[in-house]
């Protein structure tokens, strides 16, 4: 499973270290991969509509707003 964990700030806006096309490209070199899933966290939620549109595997979202697949809170262990 891929986690997309980018810290405590927002990823995929204009303030962002990671660009929406960096983390587009990211997601799908992820699946792949052969990742089973991706974890999305405080990504904007029109770049995870766009990264759930384009992967055929599941999206799961820890504060990622309402646009993946499982948008139910998980808990990491040592987060």
């Amino acid at each position: 499973m891929g986690d997309f964990n980018c810290g405590y700030q927002v990823q995929g806006n204009s303030k962002s270290k990671r660009t929406a096309e960096e983390l587009l490209e990211l997601a799908i070199q992820v699946e792949k991969c052969g990742a089973s899933a991706v974890v999305l966290e405080c990504v904007t939620k029109d770049l995870v509509k766009q990264i759930t549109d384009s992967l055929k595997i599941p999206t799961i979202g820890i504060g990622a707003e309402d646009a993946c697949e499982y948008c139910e809170q998980i808990r990491i262990a040592n987060d």
